[in-house]
């Protein structure tokens, strides 16, 4: 240490938890938005697809005498649109 006591502290400062903390909160609420943003950008024409094909699917049972089929499971293309608020 000795003469050079002042370069070590001047190199690494203290570290703040509390602000490093905080900046990863704002990181993470930020990447979330983007990736929502991002999701109902491109998601939105696949879940428009989806819906097209499913009313199309929905007229041609309505046709072929009204036998209904049983509700299917969401796509994960649908799920991911709904989690992104699409």
């Amino acid at each position: 240490e000795g003469a050079f006591f002042f370069t070590r502290r001047r190199l690494s400062p203290p570290m703040d938890k509390r602000n490093t903390r905080d900046k990863a909160e704002d990181l993470r609420i930020s990447s979330v938005r983007h990736i929502g943003e991002l999701g109902v950008r491109y998601l939105s024409s696949l879940n428009i697809e989806d819906r097209a094909l499913r009313q199309q699917s929905h007229s041609e049972g309505v046709q072929g005498g009204g036998k209904r089929e049983a509700p299917r499971p969401p796509s994960v293309r649908e799920a991911v649109g709904l989690m992104c608020g699409a």
